[in-house]
């Protein structure tokens, strides 16, 4: 059992030794969402549609549809 009371002051050694090379990810990882929000606003929100989309979207709709009672026939 002695032989094993050494164990403890290295494992928190290097539990602090981790923690100080590697810091606290949470942080970098929350600074660079940050960053990508404030560079990639077009990327990260998509634009507006216009009605001719909505009017394209509801053609292909009905398209599908028309496909699908045919081939249930």
């Amino acid at each position: 059992m002695l032989h094993l009371l050494p164990i403890f002051p290295t494992l928190s050694y290097l539990g602090y030794e981790a923690h100080y090379c590697y810091g606290n990810k949470a942080a970098l990882i929350d600074n660079a969402a940050n960053q990508i929000r404030q560079e990639n606003v077009d990327e990260l929100a998509p634009s507006t549609i216009s009605v001719q989309d909505v009017r394209n979207r509801i053609q292909e709709l009905k398209g599908i549809k028309q496909d699908e009672e045919f081939l249930l026939e």
